[in-house]
């Protein structure tokens, strides 16, 4: 807008389009940072929507689970119980963890004091770690499911809550000494500027270790032991089937009596000694094993991916004192850690159709009295409950066709996972 001619100018005539051209330059330039700020406005709130999509996400998936396993029996099982409790963890920091950290990303600031900092770094801490120590903990169970499989059947629910209890204390352990940092150090907590955050080298590391690090070598030991079994039973039901191929052809000639006595294993009953998970049947080792394998190693996989890179950015920020991060990565990294607390629900029951069942219940409000996933248990039963007349004598229906009608839909749910 300015060349040097009107700017060497001396005359009057030559100052006053000097003015015009500044006043004109003012009024584009904050014309333009208008624009460029109602740009940035509108970026943010798609932001702020995007953030919300996902807290909401994750307490209406971590309720689901809550809801499903409380209602329906045969969900109660110990591994689903770990789910539950896993589930109230990953449904508070949905509920408090991430609206907090929205309003101080989104404010610039932390509004609510040292205490409520405090507060909630302890409760950030306690809830992802209670998060993390739940999936290690689901690991070591179903390893020893698959290794002790009568042992692990027999548990009661008190050894099962005891468990759950020692999960969380060791998570309220990990978090407590910020407790200790807000009362002494405040400046490791609160900073001069109101950025809530833990600035303690010290406890940077103590956290990675302890939170992340050591139970990833847990989750890792556990689940490479068990694909190791699963494949080596695999194979010992494969040496069965061509065993009792090899014998099929010799019975042919013996007689009827001898062949019965020395038949083979049926292909349902080596699947359930290969595969926990599913009971249809199989008729090769790798298909067999499919579908535990893919659980574990999407299981792992997003565990790895979520809490991974932020971990690992703490450590490096803790040992390294030269290394300077950007702020924008450190929090992109932060909510991907946060992120797995919305996306457990659906890992851990994208498998299970008992699961998919009872959530389409409850969203269709479809649940029977006393709250029953089977949306059509009354009716029939008041049908069958009728008195009828048969030869000219009022009868009602037997005990035993009562009850059949009763656990049918049990059997039928079960006649149809096994085709699966």
């Amino acid at each position: 807008m300015f060349n040097r001619s009107t700017l060497s100018c001396r005359y009057g005539v030559c100052s006053t389009t000097l003015r015009e051209d500044s006043f004109w330059f003012y009024n584009i330039s904050w014309a333009n940072s208008t624009v460029g700020s109602e740009a940035a406005v509108g970026t943010r709130n798609w932001e702020a929507l995007l953030l919300l999509l996902v807290v909401f996400a994750g307490v209406l998936g971590n309720v689901l689970v809550c809801v499903a396993i409380s209602v329906e029996k045969k969900l109660q099982n110990i591994t689903n119980y770990f789910l539950m409790s896993l589930a109230v963890a990953d449904l508070f920091v949905s509920l408090l963890v991430m609206p907090c950290s929205i309003v101080s990303e989104f404010m610039g600031y932390w509004p609510f004091g040292l205490v409520m900092c405090d507060l909630w770094q302890v409760a950030d801490v306690m809830m992802c770690t209670s998060s993390i120590m739940h999936m290690c903990t689901i690991s070591l169970d179903r390893y020893m499911g698959i290794r002790e499989p009568l042992k692990m059947r027999n548990k009661s629910r008190t050894v099962v809550a005891v468990k759950m209890g020692i999960v969380w204390l060791l998570s309220f352990l990990i978090a407590s000494p910020l407790i200790i940092l807000g009362i002494f150090k405040p400046e490791d907590i609160l900073s001069e500027d109101l950025q809530c955050g833990i600035f303690n080298i010290h406890f940077l590391i103590y956290g990675s270790l302890t939170a992340f690090f050591i139970p990833l070598l847990i989750m890792l030991v556990c689940y490479s032991l068990t694909i190791h079994i699963l494949y080596r039973q695999a194979q010992k039901c494969a040496d069965k089937k061509s065993n009792a191929g090899m014998r099929r052809s010799t019975v042919r000639r013996r007689p009827k009596k001898k062949a019965e006595k020395e038949s083979p294993p049926t292909p349902h009953q080596c699947q359930a000694v290969v595969s926990t998970h599913n009971k249809g049947v199989r008729t090769s080792v790798v298909t067999a094993n499919d579908p535990a394998v893919k659980v574990l190693g999407t299981m792992f996989a997003i565990f790895v991916l979520s809490w991974g890179p932020f971990f690992s950015l703490n450590l490096a920020n803790g040992i390294c004192e030269i290394c300077q991060i950007e702020e924008i990565v450190f929090k992109v990294f932060l909510w991907l850690g946060y992120l797995s607390s919305t996306l457990n629900p659906i890992i851990y029951t994208i498998f299970n159709r008992k699961f998919k069942r009872t959530f389409q219940a409850i969203l269709t409000c479809k649940l029977c009295p006393p709250f029953r996933c089977h949306c059509d248990c009354e009716r029939p039963v008041r049908k069958l409950s009728q008195s009828f007349h048969l030869n000219g004598i009022n009868r009602g229906p037997s005990v035993g066709l009562h009850r059949h009608y009763r656990y049918s839909t049990s059997f039928l749910d079960s006649l149809d996972e096994s085709k699966v």
